[in-house]
């Protein structure tokens, strides 16, 4: 039986995001799923906010003393749209 990262993703505070941004539950499911497991792959839909999932993501894993140095691998052409992306979030 797969696991539901539903309700867990409901219960995430997630500080730090901007007033603005009100996270979906799919999105706050990954988050928590990031938080669980070693490795998540976000296979979404383009534009079901998979970038928005990763900045959170990450900056709770960062927050939370998980990981120390996070890197997030960008391809070349998407850097300037995902950097863009990340300070909107």
């Amino acid at each position: 039986m797969l696991r539901d990262y539903s309700t867990e993703g409901e219960r995430l505070i997630l500080p730090g995001m901007t007033k603005d941004f009100s996270p979906r539950p799919h999105q706050r499911a990954a988050v928590a799923r990031m938080l669980s497991e070693p490795a998540v792959g976000l296979f979404h839909q383009v534009g079901a906010g998979k970038t928005a999932e990763m900045v959170m993501g990450v900056m709770e894993l960062r927050r939370l003393g998980m990981v120390n140095k996070p890197a997030v691998i960008v391809p070349n052409h998407m850097l300037e749209q995902f950097a863009r992306e990340w300070l909107q979030a």
